[in-house]
């Protein structure tokens, strides 16, 4: 279980180490496991709309899981996702800019 590390306050909740990262977390792990990356607006549920989307992982078509659950402060919303196409992601310059030195630590970790 990912432990909820406090980093900052924003308009009194706390962010944790986990903000901004959904994306590129949820792209390495397709690349360890496969299956499919999801997607989700969160501009509906005022309570995260400032985090703008979010994105985890569906498995095997069956279960869905999501690394960086620990950004969600009070409750685990309910989200319904869309798959997303990891080049409709990587299509951003910042994101490849984001994704490979996290790929690069992660490989010279675990060679």
């Amino acid at each position: 279980m990912i432990e909820k590390q406090v980093i900052a306050q924003r308009n009194g909740a706390s962010i944790t180490i986990c903000l901004g990262h959904c994306a590129v977390v949820a792209l390495l792990a397709q690349d360890m496991f496969g299956g499919n990356i999801l997607r989700v607006s969160l501009f509906g549920i005022s309570e995260y709309a400032y985090m703008q989307s979010h994105y985890w992982n569906e498995l095997f078509g069956i279960d869905e899981i999501d690394f960086t659950y620990s950004q969600f402060q009070n409750e685990y919303p309910r989200l319904r996702g869309e798959v997303m196409l990891r080049q409709s992601i990587l299509s951003s310059s910042d994101m490849v800019r984001r994704y490979q030195p996290l790929v690069d630590r992660f490989s010279n970790y675990y060679k």
